[in-house]
């Protein structure tokens, strides 16, 4: 399995957390005005890397670049589910692709501050 290369000029807002966890790419809005997509209705990620203002992961599909998704980290009782924007979605390895995405559901005002 290949490796993530960091970048030689880190551009990054925000220091970010790495690790790997599982996550889910759902819909971005519920099909009826009280429902919450399910897992089913999405497919699983990995999430390598978290933030403040987004986050990185490893996708078997590609994602336009501009579309919001909902990303899903965890399950259970212990889940977080945050409306991002795909912002940069390269091929990783055949099949694979690394995505990254800032949280969409932010309060555009705070996005602007964070430089």
């Amino acid at each position: 399995m290949a490796t993530l290369q960091m970048p030689l000029k880190e551009r990054r807002r925000r220091n970010r957390l790495p690790g790997e966890t599982l996550g889910w790419i759902l819909p971005a809005t519920p099909r009826l005005a009280m429902h919450m997509p399910a897992e089913e209705e999405g497919w699983e990620v990995r999430v390598y890397n978290v933030s403040r203002l987004g986050a990185g992961f490893i996708s078997t599909q590609q994602l336009e670049i501009g579309a919001q998704h909902r990303l899903r980290i965890g399950r259970g009782p212990i889940k977080r589910s945050r409306l991002i924007r795909v912002v940069a979605c390269r091929e990783f390895e055949a099949g694979t692709f690394a995505v990254g995405a800032e949280f969409a559901d932010a309060p555009a005002r705070e996005l602007a501050k964070a430089g």
